[in-house]
């Protein structure tokens, strides 16, 4: 599950006012990494061992366990439902892991995936780019300033070889009604068959266009689905790439 870290804000040095999520502060040491480097907010900022999940998490584990569950009782494996801050890196190594969540919340999994996959991520999580054609696929989220219902969601699908031959599933989206989407799509077996006929059986990536109400998902249109690059997932990053 794809979860976040926010820390306390205490402006006058003595009470918590209110929760601070910062996508470049991960983990109570980048919090003192940021307090060392920052010393002048020394006192204000404040680990409080706290993490959350997006809603809808809750949602997508409704649709997704009855099927993961049962494919783990052929082999006598309990599946194990962790945060992805919490889950040891060493792990995906070798288990098959399904990762469920926002597009922002990938953690350890978001330079390899990245790295292999057709797509970069735009100016911030809520968008896509395409690295060959330079098309744009952008939720509707930033309308909410405007005060306008959002009504665009993407949702991401992807399978990937681990590094010791077991399997990575990505069940994401950039906002709650895209990861609610795309649970509902991946138990469904004519939607899946689809894309293994498109992708030709093999690793893939799928972009979703989710039609929304707000954080309610009505429904989903494939955009486009094709093979990715697995040789490229586990290879470290190289100088000028």
């Amino acid at each position: 599950m794809g979860d976040y870290y926010i820390f306390g804000d205490a402006s006058d040095g003595v009470t918590v006012s209110r929760l601070v999520r910062d996508f470049s502060i991960n983990s109570r040491e980048e919090l003192d990494a940021h307090l060392m480097s920052h010393p002048e907010e020394m006192g204000r900022y404040i680990d409080l061992n706290l993490h959350y999940l997006p809603t809808a998490s809750g949602p997508a584990l409704g649709s997704l366990l009855p099927i993961i569950d049962a494919a783990a009782a052929s082999s006598g494996i309990r599946p194990r439902i962790s945060t992805i801050s919490t889950l040891e890196a060493d792990l995906f190594k070798t288990v098959n892991v399904v990762y469920v969540g926002f597009l922002s919340g990938l953690g350890p999994l978001q330079a390899p995936l990245f790295r292999a996959s057709g797509f970069k991520i735009g100016a911030n999580y809520d968008e896509l780019i395409d690295k060959a054609s330079g098309r744009h696929f952008k939720s509707d989220w930033g309308l909410v300033a405007d005060g306008k219902v959002p009504q665009r969601d993407y949702g991401y699908l992807a399978s990937l070889p681990g590094p010791a031959g077991n399997r990575i599933i990505i069940v994401a989206g950039t906002r709650d009604a895209a990861v609610a989407q795309m649970a509902e799509v991946s138990v469904d077996k004519q939607q899946l068959d689809t894309i293994d006929a498109r992708s030709g059986g093999g690793a893939f990536e799928a972009l979703f266009e989710v039609r929304t109400l707000g954080n309610l998902n009505l429904g989903s249109s494939l955009v486009l689905v094709r093979p990715i690059h697995a040789d490229k997932i586990w290879q470290p990053d190289r100088a000028g790439e």
